[in-house]
């Protein structure tokens, strides 16, 4: 994860299916999945250790007009 001065920020993308969404992402970025998917979250970071990290969400709606990606913005309290 990322730091700025309040805490850690993540990179959210909604999606309907976690692994072939993570084989993509892992694949073109060169990240690798952080353990297992809870069914509904699944942790990507990258390979060589420093950037980002991208947490797909899986969601159940089909994409219409919603955007998919937003920034998470994490604080310790």
């Amino acid at each position: 994860m990322q730091a700025y001065p309040h805490g850690t920020v993540s990179l959210v993308i909604d999606c309907s299916e976690l692994d072939r969404a993570a084989a993509f992402w892992c694949d073109v970025l060169g990240y690798r999945p952080v353990g297992q998917s809870d069914g509904k979250y699944l942790s990507l970071v990258p390979d060589g250790g420093d950037g980002i990290e991208l947490l797909l969400q899986r969601v159940s709606d089909h994409k219409t007009a919603k955007n998919r990606v937003h920034l998470d913005l994490r604080t310790d309290g």
